[in-house]
């Protein structure tokens, strides 16, 4: 799962100082860490951008034209102003007041993760600063940056089945006519869009079009996709700018009605575009890709091709975007600083687009709309709800087979869990001694990780070990060992510099007689040398009182092994509503031989999570994470 990075920049300026706050955590999960800071003032930083823009904007003219460039200018001179703007900036984020940002960075993300960093502010001067070039990206390669506004509200949105399962892409054309004469080549766009979305998008070309074809065109086809090529430019005074001749004011009601039917994502494969998604922002287009400066056309096009290359190819949005810019570098020799043109705005409360949320759109369709059939106090459909689940049911024998998809259980069960397989792989400890088992990392203060496990496992005098879930050994020192009253818990803890995830608790309280459940934990298997991780299913069968001896008040059936215990206890959402205890074994007598032997019977035991949180260690232990 992907993190999540929010960098907000208050009110302030370059000559006093901007106040800073950072948050972290997990994509759709809340977030787990953050703190303040702060960025001083540095009035050089705006001085040493408007000297950049001007020359670079000399350089290269205001238009997508084929060439682009102007010979009387020195491309040496550009690229050592961009390069001083970078240093400068890099200086800036170095600074004592920003360090508790970076420290958190350092501390929370991991370089292999996946990683979005969206800074948080409404100050074009900000947004037009190079922060890709943030010396922390060299670290994390799979990270990228955006920008969103600092107020935002969740938006009604809708998504309608497509039968083609085709995402839908209303691409459109400028005037490719520059006053001087010369040319833009958008034809080369829509080659570009064919090539590689013909497969997998219906593409809607819409060329030189007046505000009311546009306005109708994005009413009438619902794009999943909105993609221009042409003329642009912004007014930054006024948040705002144009296609064209066509004034973006003028289109606020059809975008948003269009937000409101599924529009994703916005492209502008177009010239200084700062003005526009400060403009869409405000109508919560989820994502805008708008180019910062004035662009040339193979600029243009070499970014568009690797680009939806990427995009076809599954990459996540962020990182198809860092792939593009990046390949861009063999075009900065002659057009110095194309590679900082390139940037997404997002809206907050939206996910980054994939074409993979269009894949078994069919299969999310139908489910969503089985979820919402209701069945009256008498168990009989309603005669609206009936005549729609007798058409889904017939669609489905239809085009089900044709679409090849997979039936809306399979469907939910394999999003479980892999959400759950996520969770439970990066926090499950084996705890090594003579008889193995398992723990689950629960909580974390600085480098101190706090591991819940089962008290009665240290009943035997040894020598413990923690291994982490990437492998790496930690020795346990008896005397830290904490145990729990009146309950078969315990704590101890490791210390390390590297970074690990922690469980997310959640509230047992709500699981119920029927529930599925899943159980985490290591064990060793036949003659295997290293320890395997296992994950098994089962499901809640009854629950005890609460008088329990030792906490055991969660009985289920599942399948497990002896060294699992001490391990997690999941819900469907993977989060962590108990402690695996110990198999249930039942004396049975072989008549024959008048011999009594133990067997297990399928049951388990284990303690609910809700028992640890009773005892208040959140303050003792710091962070915890917690599900809604």
């Amino acid at each position: 799962m992907a993190k999540l990075v929010v960098i907000e920049i208050g009110d302030g300026n370059f000559k006093e100082g901007f106040p800073v706050s950072i948050r972290i955590g997990q994509d759709r999960s809340p977030f787990h860490a953050g703190q303040s800071g702060r960025l001083p003032g540095k009035e050089e930083l705006k001085e040493l951008y408007t000297d950049w823009q001007s020359s670079y904007r000399s350089l290269v003219r205001h238009s997508r034209i084929k060439d682009g460039v102007r010979a009387n200018i020195s491309t040496p001179e550009i690229m050592t102003k961009g390069d001083n703007l970078k240093v400068s900036f890099n200086e800036w984020l170095k600074s004592q007041e920003f360090s508790p940002i970076k420290t958190l960075l350092e501390r929370e993300l991991h370089s292999s993760e996946e990683i979005r960093v969206i800074v948080q502010t409404d100050s074009i001067e900000l947004q037009q600063l190079p922060w890709h070039c943030w010396e922390v990206f060299n670290h994390y390669k799979k990270a990228d940056v955006a920008f969103s506004p600092r107020s935002y509200t969740p938006v009604s949105r809708q998504r309608l089945f497509n039968s083609n399962r085709k995402i839908k892409i209303l691409a459109t054309f400028g005037n490719s006519t520059n006053l001087d004469g010369s040319k833009i080549d958008n034809q080369k766009d829509w080659k570009i869009l064919q090539q590689h979305l013909v497969n997998v998008a219906e593409l809607i070309p819409l060329t030189e079009p007046t505000t009311e074809n546009l306005s109708t065109s994005l009413r009438q086809h619902k794009p999943d996709i909105f993609f221009y090529a042409g003329h642009s430019s912004s007014q930054l005074s006024e948040q705002t700018g144009q296609m064209d001749r066509i004034n973006l004011r003028y289109l606020e009601s059809a975008f948003k009605d269009a937000v409101a039917d599924g529009l994703k994502l916005a492209i502008f494969n177009s010239c200084d575009g700062l003005g526009i998604a400060q403009h869409l922002g405000k109508l919560q287009i989820p994502q805008v890709i708008i180019m910062r400066e004035p662009i040339p056309d193979p600029v243009a096009h070499r970014f568009l091709d690797n680009f939806i290359k990427e995009l076809a190819n599954n990459t996540p949005l962020y990182l198809a975007l860092r792939k593009a810019r990046e390949r861009l570098d063999i075009l900065e020799e002659k057009y110095p600083g194309v590679t900082s043109l390139p940037v997404i705005f997002q809206d907050l409360t939206e996910q980054p687009l994939s074409l993979n949320d269009f894949q078994q759109s069919w299969s999310k369709f139908c489910f969503k709309l089985l979820r919402n059939i209701k069945v009256n106090i008498n168990g009989v459909l309603s005669s609206f709800n009936a005549l729609l689940l007798i058409m889904i049911v017939l669609l489905w024998f239809w085009w089900g087979k044709n679409l090849a998809i997979k039936p809306i259980k399979d469907l939910e069960e394999e999003n479980n869990v892999n959400e759950v397989n996520q969770t439970a792989q990066t926090t499950t400890v084996l705890i090594n001694s003579q008889i193995p088992k398992s723990g689950a990392i629960i909580a974390k203060r600085g480098q101190r990780y706090y591991v819940l496990t089962l008290k009665h496992i240290f009943e035997l005098k040894d020598r413990y070990e923690i291994i982490a879930p990437d492998g790496i050994k930690y020795p346990v020192n008896s005397k830290s060992i904490k145990s729990l009253k009146n309950l078969d818990l315990a704590i101890l803890y490791f210390d390390s510099k590297k970074r690990y995830n922690i469980a997310r608790l959640g509230n047992s309280e709500r699981i119920i007689e029927g529930t599925p459940i899943y159980v985490a934990g290591w064990s060793r298997i036949d003659n295997q040398k290293k320890p395997l991780y296992n994950l098994t299913r089962g499901f809640i069968s009854s629950r005890l009182a609460s008088e329990v001896s030792n906490g055991y008040a969660l009985i289920y059936t599942s399948v497990t092994r002896d060294e699992m215990q001490g391990g997690l206890l999941l819900d469907k959402h993977g989060c962590m509503i108990g402690i695996h205890g110990y198999s249930e074994q039942e004396a049975i007598r072989d008549l024959q031989s008048a011999q009594t032997n133990l067997f297990k019977n399928g049951f388990n035991q284990g303690i609910p999570i809700n028992k640890f949180l009773e005892l208040g260690f959140e303050k003792e232990l710091g962070q915890m994470e917690k599900c809604n």
